[in-house]
């Protein structure tokens, strides 16, 4: 990855992701051509309880077969654009 680090996404290992999913995370980065800060990473199943997640979020990275989904297909991101002020 060329704009996040695992640990800012919540994870420990790029297995924990969906195949191709941290790819296209980045591609959106580039194409946004600005950072984008992450507000919500992937997480444990337990976490996702604690916090008060969906029980087949796509944040969950612990559960292979979630909802037929290889791995954690989704992190919350915030950008700063002028329009939004």
């Amino acid at each position: 990855m060329k704009y996040f680090t695992l640990s800012e996404l919540g994870a420990t290992d790029e297995s924990q992701f969906h195949p191709g999913f941290l790819h296209a995370l980045d591609d959106l980065r580039h194409q946004m051509g600005q950072p984008m800060r992450v507000t919500s990473g992937a997480r444990t199943k337990a976490h996702n309880a604690k916090v008060g997640g969906k029980e087949k979020s796509f944040h969950i990275c612990d559960l292979p077969a979630n909802a037929g989904q290889k791995g954690c297909m989704a992190v919350d991101i915030a950008i700063h654009h002028p329009a939004f002020k």
